[in-house]
């Protein structure tokens, strides 16, 4: 599992995603985009991504791109996080990035966790230790995301 994540919510659902999977018997890395090294050894792979401004997060983009050839051979499931998760069809342009070199046997879109160093990306460093922690994360349906992978990601070894 490759992802990419600016403050650890995504990396925190990576983690869960990747546990669940090694529940399911699955033999499971999970690394950040820029930790990976080569995914010819992978039989699926899972790429996750925070949403920043509306769009994948250029290291993940990069990731897929440079690594579309490989991607092509496996099954692929990809993986959104979010704030808001905004419902169909709106979330779906998330992807669009990346849509032309991938084609996912699933696709996930998560809320996320918001917090002050978030905030101090959009607002004043000083108005933003007024805005409180959100923690939407729904662990939940996080795994049962990740439960449903197994199937699609049966006969595979590593994810």
């Amino acid at each position: 599992m490759a992802y990419g994540t600016r403050f650890g919510s995504t990396a925190e659902i990576a983690d869960v995603i990747g546990a669940t999977l090694r529940e399911a018997g699955a033999t499971v890395d999970v690394l950040p985009v820029g930790d990976v090294r080569g995914i010819e050894a992978y039989r699926a792979v899972v790429v996750g991504s925070a949403i920043h401004r509306g769009h994948l997060l250029p290291e993940v983009v990069a990731f897929v791109q440079s690594s579309q050839e490989l991607l092509g051979r496996v099954p692929v499931a990809l993986f959104c996080v979010h704030i808001s998760s905004p419902p169909p069809p709106a979330r779906d342009a998330y992807l669009d990035d990346v849509r032309g070199f991938v084609r996912p046997v699933a696709k996930g879109f998560f809320a996320g966790r918001f917090d002050r160093r978030g905030a101090a990306l959009l607002i004043p460093k000083i108005l933003a230790w007024a805005v409180p922690p959100i923690d939407r994360r729904n662990w939940r349906e996080i795994r049962g995301w990740a439960r449903s992978l197994a199937p699609l990601l049966a006969g595979r070894d590593q994810a």
